[in-house]
């Protein structure tokens, strides 16, 4: 028998396990009412209809474009937010038909879309290889699956929706504990608790819904402040209750009007960045009203962040919400508790709201400590995560050893549960500064932000004790390769002159007072500069980066966290604005990874070079970029993480619609293309007709004759002429 195992488990091993279909999300949009769409980021412009039709489903009718296909856009309802991996890949079948045959996109957070083509008769349309890789801003903590089609001038319909992937044999799937929630269902009295007050944080989290009404509840300064939710009797089903808050008119001055009136839905227990939870709730008012969400903390009105739930639209009628959520990272570090509905951020009126079987669910899933690895030749591994074993003599200590004399490890993922990848990330614990040769072998503070991973010093095996009960943990090295001794930081001499083009303006973002002729759509982005690492960074290494600049005007520039290959927006700050002047200066910023660059193969700071209108050439030189949690005081680093020599390290973007490139390797152009578009018609003898008379600018001259006038248009001309044979 023990042999027959045996081979049993080789052919396994050999053949591999059989992968199996997993449904994520199935819709049929016909069965929606026409007020069924709630939550979810949308951006329609005013002459678009998007809703939902009864017994059809969802419809759109866009009879003018857009200036951008992504000013139409919108997250597909019943599609659970923030509930895909980013290494995973998604089969998406879509259902629908047109008024016009044409193309709309659709794609995870608004990146990697694809298209789908839309024609007079409703066709089943399936889309490959979809993966949420968050780049946008404003939906990258969402994960929803957007829609994209302002290029699509007619109307359409989608009428089914189905998301699968396939999962490795034997993965554990996503199982949710009870409800945490004590009266969740509104069918008990507060008793005692009805009187607690809201700074009374030990007893508010044994309230599982808060009320603040306009006018109630108030203080010696009177100010209303939040109480436990009104319990009544539900009037459209006799017997049942539910929680009631009866909202005055909002007239509060400016968006703070949308919160005079609030609901909170409260944890028992402290809510972690970066877990997903499963929350649902019934909601109704008395009128239609859309509403937004914030996190607070277990005081009522303790604000942490801006959105969590998205935005939820009351109707008359009972809706149901019930999604996945991960928890975002607030804009501090204190706890999560509550889900706060800011109900008038739109509809004014005095509205009375109800709420009933509130829901949070945990993922169920095995507690303790347990690490993922990740060797030199490979990536992590989730399916056989090491579990830790409890030291007898300190049973909150846990220890485990990482590698093996043939596979050394660098890189690792210390979890406090196990039982699902993405809740695996999720529960990871982050150091509280960079493993070097300095801090081996000592103890180092830990918390648990999630979606964290720990760049070891060196490869080899290492033995990792953490300790539970003081959160600290220690890393000694076993076998491997020798620890990184502190080098001399080093300084790239290259002397790098971006010659930043003249920016189509844009009215919204500009600084100055442009003339309404010169208004356009250019982006502050549309020049743009990166210094790129050597390596991925990981949220909350603790770096430097210095260099010397200077410009031929003064200009503001902002910057931003990309990927390695530049373009992949990741976070929209780094290192801050750059002031440039005419006066040579030196910049140095103390740069910590951002938290929201988690797994997202973080690389290289950006510097947009389009904030002004004008062109201008900015000089940037003497780049040093390094670790700075292992300095000594000699001023050493363990790593530098740009080289001494050559321009490797840097990138460069010239013009709106251009690609960005690396230093000195520019990609042949078109001749005659001076807008850098790709192509050359009337278009680039405008940029000439613009440019004649005004001071030389290098990107109008199209003949390279060191002028700019009509031998520039003449010499465009040919090159249509050229094109078009």
């Amino acid at each position: 028998m023990k042999k027959l195992f045996t081979l049993l488990a080789l052919l396994t091993c050999f053949i591999g396990a059989k992968a199996e279909l997993v449904v994520d999300v199935e819709v049929d949009y016909s069965t929606y009412d026409k007020d069924a769409w709630n939550g979810g980021y949308r951006q329609v412009p005013e002459t678009t209809t998007l809703e939902i039709i009864p017994n059809v489903g969802i419809h759109v009718d866009n009879p003018v474009a857009p200036t951008n296909n992504w000013d139409l856009q919108f997250q597909l309802p019943g599609v659970p937010t923030s509930s895909f991996d980013s290494d995973t890949e998604y089969t998406v079948t879509l259902k629908l038909k047109g008024s016009v045959e044409g193309n709309i996109e659709a794609g995870f957070s608004g990146s990697g879309n694809q298209q789908i083509p839309v024609t007079l008769s409703e066709e089943e349309i399936v889309l490959t290889g979809l993966k949420d890789t968050p780049t946008a801003q404003y939906w990258a903590s969402s994960g929803s699956l957007m829609i994209q089609s302002g290029n699509y001038v007619g109307e359409y319909w989608i009428t089914y929706i189905k998301i699968t992937h396939e999962q490795a044999a034997g993965v554990k799937p996503v199982e949710y504990k009870p409800n945490m929630l004590v009266n969740g269902d509104a069918e008990a009295e507060w008793g005692d608790l009805a009187n607690i007050v809201y700074t009374d944080t030990e007893n508010t989290i044994k309230v599982c819904a808060w009320n603040k009404e306009k006018g109630v509840n108030l203080d010696e300064n009177n100010a209303w402040n939040p109480y436990p939710a009104t319990i009544e009797e539900d009037a459209t089903k006799p017997g049942n209750h539910v929680f009631a808050l009866h909202g005055a008119t909002a007239d509060t001055e400016g968006d703070a009007a949308a919160w005079d009136n609030q609901f909170w839905i409260m944890s028992p227990k402290e809510l972690k960045v970066g877990s997903t939870y499963k929350i649902s709730f019934r909601y109704r008012a008395s009128e239609a009203a859309n509403t937004n969400t914030q996190m607070h903390s277990a005081q009522p009105s303790d604000y942490l962040h801006y959105q969590v739930l998205g935005d939820v639209a009351f109707t008359t009628d009972w809706q149901t919400y019930d999604q996945e959520v991960t928890i975002p990272t607030p804009q501090n570090n204190r706890p999560i508790y509550s889900i706060a509905f800011n109900l008038n951020p739109q509809n004014k009126n005095a509205i009375d709201f109800y709420f009933d079987d509130l829901s949070i669910q945990e993922m169920d899933l095995e507690e303790g400590i347990f690490a993922a690895v990740k060797s030199e030749n490979s990536e992590f591994n989730y399916e056989s995560t090491i579990a830790f074993e409890a030291d007898p003599s300190e049973p909150t200590t846990f220890v485990g050893t990482v590698g093996a004399k043939d596979e050394w490890v660098n890189e690792v993922i210390i979890s406090t549960v196990r039982g699902q990848k993405k809740a695996f990330q999720n529960g990871s614990i982050k150091l509280g500064e960079a493993l070097n040769s300095k801090n081996v072998e000592t103890w180092i503070s830990y918390s648990e932000v999630g979606g964290q991973t720990i760049q070891l010093p060196a490869a080899g095996i290492w033995q990792i004790e953490i300790d539970t009960n003081e959160k600290f943990a220690r890393f000694t090295q076993i076998e491997g390769d020798v620890l990184a001794e502190p080098i001399d930081i080093v300084v790239n001499k290259s002397e790098l002159v971006i010659e930043a083009v003249e920016r189509d303006w844009l009215a919204a973002d500009n600084q100055g007072n442009p003339r309404e002729e010169e208004v356009g759509e250019g982006q502050t982005w549309d020049n743009q500069f990166w210094i790129v690492a050597n390596r991925v960074l990981q949220a909350g290494e603790e770096t430097v980066i210095e260099f010397d600049y200077v410009a031929d005007a003064e200009a503001k520039s902002t910057t931003q966290c990309q990927g390695g290959e530049p373009g992949p927006y990741i976070h929209w700050s780094a290192i801050g604005d750059v002031n440039f002047t005419t006066e040579e200066q030196h910049f140095k910023n103390e740069f910590t990874i951002p938290n929201e660059c988690a797994n997202r193969n973080m690389q290289s700071v950006s510097l947009d070079f389009a904030c002004i209108k004008e062109a201008n050439n900015y000089t940037i030189k003497n780049v040093k970029w390094y670790i700075k949690s292992s300095l000594n005081e000699d001023g050493q680093t363990t790593e530098n993480l740009i080289s001494a020599e050559g321009t490797d390290n840097f990138w460069v973007k010239i013009g709106a619609g251009t690609a960005p490139y690396q230093w000195g390797k520019k990609p042949a152009g078109l001749e005659g293309d001076t807008n850098g578009d790709g192509e050359v018609n009337v278009a680039d003898i405008d940029i000439v007709i613009e440019a004649i008379g005004e001071e030389y600018n290098k990107a109008a001259d199209a003949n390279g004759d060191g002028e700019v006038n009509v031998a520039d248009a003449d010499f465009i001309i040919e090159r249509i002429g050229g094109t078009e044979e």
